[in-house]
């Protein structure tokens, strides 16, 4: 009776952890190839056709690449600074106790979320995961008068992410630094001479001219000698390395050519009756998460 009541408490349990909701958001982001003054030029009203509305955004989807097609065009200069995505977002966590989160998947390099003009969360670090829980930031903007007049029940989430140059993060620019170079000079040269001075002591006692006296006679396979076969397969290999090279080099001039987006952001939103929850934006992916 036992065991009957703990399975059927586990069966339960992994019911009501399931009870999720994901809406992915891939659709209706808007992009800005450039700083902004502030956060309040990302949300204020601007009427269409007003001075104001310089910048203009572009109508994007992700997943999204702000270095999509200038990272493969060598006349055009690889842009290295701020951008911003923006979006208005419509939802209603069905659980009264329940957390909204934003996962990110990976956005590079720096990145800082705004709620309104609530900064609710940075990063640093373009290829890891990382969760922004935006939960009180939604309920303190749902207050304001803001949130029906301005956004008509909707959330504004606005995102700028940085890939300028910082030589304190990786990647960047190789910074000299004198011990460092020694230091991998010195293991270079240890490691060389120890691995050419091991193998050479050791066939030292060998007697490599009889030995491969003795094997060019030998035979494999029946009656087709060792030399033969070595020769074969030796030219084998070099048709596999050529056909490889050829793949390889029609493959890069491809990809150099092409104009696809690199992944950039794509997101969901997920609720859930049990557990806490993630939200996670990637280079690739953003998801929201409502959870208790």
């Amino acid at each position: 009776m036992k065991r009957i009541l703990i399975l059927t408490a586990f069966f339960l349990l992994a019911l009501t952890g399931s009870a999720q909701q994901k809406i992915r958001l891939n659709d209706h982001w808007e992009f800005l190839k450039q700083d902004l003054g502030g956060i309040w030029e990302a949300v204020r009203p601007v009427g269409k056709g007003n001075p104001e509305s310089v910048p203009l955004w572009e109508n994007v989807s992700l997943p999204h690449c702000v270095n999509a097609v200038d990272a493969v065009d060598p006349d055009v200069n690889y842009y290295q600074g701020p951008s911003w995505y923006r979006t208005q977002l419509t939802f209603k966590n069905r659980y009264e106790s329940g957390r909204t989160l934003l996962h990110f998947e990976g956005a590079g390099q720096k990145t800082d979320v705004y709620i309104y003009t609530t900064k609710v969360g940075s990063h640093v670090g373009g290829y890891d995961e990382w969760t922004v829980d935006i939960t009180d930031a939604v309920k303190e903007f749902e207050k304001s008068e803001a949130f029906q007049k301005q956004f008509n029940g909707k959330i504004p989430l606005s995102i700028r992410v940085d890939n300028s140059r910082d030589l304190e993060m990786i990647p960047s620019s190789f910074r000299y630094n004198l011990p460092y170079v020694l230091c991998t000079i010195g293991f270079a040269l240890f490691a060389g001479l120890a691995a050419g001075i091991a193998p050479a002591w050791i066939l030292s006692a060998f007697k490599p001219l009889r030995v491969l006296k003795n094997l060019s006679t030998a035979k494999i396979f029946g009656k087709v000698g060792l030399q033969k076969t070595l020769i074969v397969f030796q030219y084998s290999l070099s048709l596999v390395i050529i056909i490889f090279l050829i793949s390889f080099y029609r493959q890069f001039s491809f990809m150099a050519a092409a104009t696809s987006p690199i992944s950039a952001a794509a997101v969901s939103m997920t609720s859930s009756a049990v557990t806490p929850t993630r939200m996670r934006e990637s280079n690739a992916r953003w998801y929201w998460t409502m959870k208790p």
